[in-house]
């Protein structure tokens, strides 16, 4: 959580549409053993820094799958987070334009 220090983000806001994720990350049940490290390693990051967990459709989640798909089959550029590849400029776009005014 350097990162939330280093951009002196305050509260941070981490959407999934992966329903499962989001219920685990803010319940306290026992997370199924094959993902419990992951999902107790996230809920204690939840309790030191203002995080905030919400689900949203794949359709609003559009740039972040692709930024996923293209992790998962290698052909995501290293400064991919500096320097955008034009597909997710697209999509970083298109979100921007239908944010509610």
């Amino acid at each position: 959580m350097t990162i939330l220090k280093a951009l002196n983000l305050l509260r941070v806001e981490i959407e999934s549409d992966n329903q499962s994720v989001i219920s685990l990350c803010v319940s306290e049940t026992v997370p199924p053993w094959d993902y419990s490290a992951i999902i107790l390693d996230i809920r204690g990051l939840g309790s030191t820094h203002s995080l905030s967990f919400s689900w949203t459709s794949r359709h609003n989640n559009a740039a972040v799958h692709w930024v996923a798909k293209a992790c998962f089959s290698k052909t995501l550029p290293v400064t991919w987070a500096v320097c955008p590849p034009a597909p997710l400029v697209s999509l970083l776009s298109t979100d921007v334009a239908n944010l509610p005014l």
